[in-house]
């Protein structure tokens, strides 16, 4: 009886071992922000001006799942992490990080200059004519990912 019961065990043992160790077993990735939404994944953030990213209707869902975390928390659970895209996250030592091409929100960039500015109609025109020269795309295309 005992011969039998432990035949039976290391059979399912190595059976258990051997789908573990040829199969593998990953998270499905996530490349658009509805799958990230469809995951249940919380996405987190450390600055609180970030709340109303996804205040829209369109992005009720992910709302949902978003949170504001202390500068230093940490989980053993998978999450995602919503910060500005720039160099200091794309290092070498980071290759698990993996970025969504899809953005939830565009910013432009704002000049704060007095109300009685003298110059501010030809500031707004120079800046005009350098967007419609495609100067800010060619600056932006050029910029480290």
């Amino acid at each position: 009886m005992g011969l039998l019961f432990s035949v039976t065990f290391m059979g399912a043992f190595q059976g258990l071992l051997f789908k573990t160790l040829t199969i593998p077993q990953y998270y499905p990735e996530i490349d658009a922000l509805e799958a990230l939404a469809d995951s249940g994944i919380p996405i987190t953030t450390r600055s609180q001006s970030l709340m109303d990213t996804f205040a829209f209707d369109s992005m009720r869902r992910l709302q949902d799942n978003f949170r504001v975390v202390p500068k230093n928390w940490t989980s053993e659970q998978p999450f995602s992490f919503l910060i500005r895209r720039n160099g200091a996250y794309l290092r070498p030592e980071n290759k698990a990080l993996h970025l969504v091409d899809e953005c939830p929100r565009k910013y432009m960039l704002a000049y704060i200059v007095n109300c009685n500015f003298p110059y501010i109609f030809e500031l707004n025109l120079f800046l005009l004519r350098c967007m419609d020269a495609g100067l800010m795309a060619k600056v932006q295309s050029q910029a480290p990912r």
